[in-house]
């Protein structure tokens, strides 16, 4: 995804807890922000039973906040696809997840919802590489 600052704007309001300020910025740069619905509890009991977890679309979807949100309710690790993040591998060692670390996030110990609209083309691989790892065993990064 493209990297970009919130405006000194944004920033500010999101400082100063105006929720009114908050909404009406808002309805300026995403009118139908008011619509979307939350996840339900029923889904985040669903998606409890699975470690990890990817999130992937269209760029500007909404695939960060979707991620972010999940990894909150879930209270799983947020892996962005452009960011850094220190996490475990199978053999307990630290292990730095770079670009959203495909496909090692399968093999850490960590739950981890995967924000990564990047590998969209390849998600049909992700059974194919669940089957290798499996089988092999792997416990290599």
């Amino acid at each position: 995804g493209v990297t970009q600052k919130p405006s000194q704007e944004v920033m500010t309001v999101s400082r100063s807890k105006n929720v009114t300020q908050l909404h009406n910025l808002l309805d300026q740069v995403h009118p139908i922000w008011r619509i979307t619905v939350p996840f339900s509890k029923e889904t985040i009991s669903l998606l409890h039973q699975y470690d990890k977890i990817v999130v992937s679309g269209p760029q500007r979807s909404g695939t960060t906040y979707a991620a972010a949100e999940l990894a909150r309710l879930l209270n799983y690790v947020y892996v962005d696809e452009d960011g850094e993040k220190d996490l475990t591998n199978s053999k307990n060692e630290s292990y730095i997840c770079k670009n959203g670390c495909w496909p090692d996030f399968l093999r850490v110990r960590e739950k981890v919802v995967v924000q990564s609209p990047r590998y969209t083309h390849v998600l049909h691989n992700l059974p194919t590489l669940i089957n290798e790892l499996t089988e092999s065993n792997v416990t290599d990064m």
